[in-house]
């Protein structure tokens, strides 16, 4: 199913971005102007990646695969927080937070090119980072049928190193599951063999409930089980 454009892909695209930056700026009042400054910086980028890419495409350079990471002896180093620094939220249509009809319009709107469009999509399955990049703008915007329409992001290979991790993470859970299902057959078995404490026979004998209670607290008490509430 195609669609006719009178504008390039670019114009299109930027056109539908910048009518999110737009937004962000129309509730600045709301965000704060920190986060409106950063979001807006982060859809510019967006629409000058977009660019790039289409630029690479059109010059024949195919993006090449991934290789394994190299692995390092040295730990990660953990990410400091700068004080004052803006941080974007991460969560699923976090800009239908700020405007719930609006970001999710123009998500739409891409969206249903993305769905129309057949030069659009010979770009995306001819460039991963093309449709990692629209992923992107689809999360944002809430649109889980457009994110369903790009093919998946390829699995980057790990190194040696880092699949022995892997498998080592896994055998160790493997373990632990199995330890914990065996101490649990432990504990049932040790159950059934235990005899059960019948206060119906004891009924049948006429004592009365106090006297099989007090008996059924011995019974626990010689078997180590401890005490119980009193039952009336």
């Amino acid at each position: 199913m195609t669609e006719t454009r009178t504008l390039p892909l670019s114009a299109v695209f930027a056109e539908i971005i910048q009518s999110l930056r737009q937004v962000a700026r129309d509730r600045a009042w709301k965000i704060g102007v920190p986060m409106m400054l950063a979001i807006d910086a982060l859809l510019g980028r967006k629409i000058r990646r977009f660019d790039w890419l289409l630029a690479r495409i059109a010059a024949g350079l195919v993006p090449v695969a991934r290789g394994p990471r190299a692995a390092s002896a040295e730990p990660r180093p953990i990410r400091q927080v700068i004080a004052g620094r803006v941080v974007l939220p991460r969560g699923f249509g976090w800009m239908c937070v700020l405007a719930p009809q609006t970001a999710a319009a123009f998500g739409s709107r891409l969206e249903w090119l993305l769905f129309k469009d057949a030069e659009l999509q010979g770009l995306v399955a001819a460039s991963p980072d093309l449709a990692r990049l629209l992923r992107t703008v689809f999360r944002i915007t809430g649109r889980r049928g457009g994110m369903a329409m790009l093919p998946p992001i390829p699995p980057r290979p790990r190194s040696a190193a880092q699949e022995a991790k892997v498998q080592a993470r896994r055998q160790a859970r493997s373990l632990k599951r199995e330890a914990a299902q065996a101490r649990k057959r432990e504990i049932a078995a040790k159950r059934a063999a235990q005899p059960r404490f019948s206060r119906a026979a004891l009924y049948r004998q006429g004592l009365g409930s106090a006297t099989v209670e007090t008996a059924y607290q011995i019974w626990r008490h010689e078997r180590g089980l401890g005490p119980t509430k009193w039952k009336t």
